[in-house]
């Protein structure tokens, strides 16, 4: 369920009105992406998004700090799988 909505936040949003546009991946768009799964995470946790920063960077060092990177990369991965696989099947 926790990939799901951070999936959901990031495909499933209509781009300038319309369903699905063609779009090639920019800056820009990691950035929201990035900023999507830090948002979620930040929610899993309880803990603020600027906290969930700290620990990516190993600027903060928690008990749960290793568990958060793991979880990060996972949704990483699946991201990246999904956006690929959708621009692979518009072609």
């Amino acid at each position: 369920m926790f990939i799901y909505l951070v999936l959901s936040e990031l495909l499933f949003v209509p781009i300038n009105g319309t369903n699905f546009k063609s779009v090639k991946c920019t800056k820009k768009m990691e950035q929201s992406c990035q900023s999507a799964i830090i948002k979620s995470l930040a929610e899993k946790y309880q803990i603020s998004m600027r906290y969930v920063r700290y620990c990516l960077n190993d600027e903060r060092k928690p008990s749960f700090a290793d568990n958060l990177k793991t979880d990060y990369q996972q949704i990483i991965q699946r991201v990246m799988f999904v956006i690929h696989e959708e621009t692979d099947s518009r072609k």
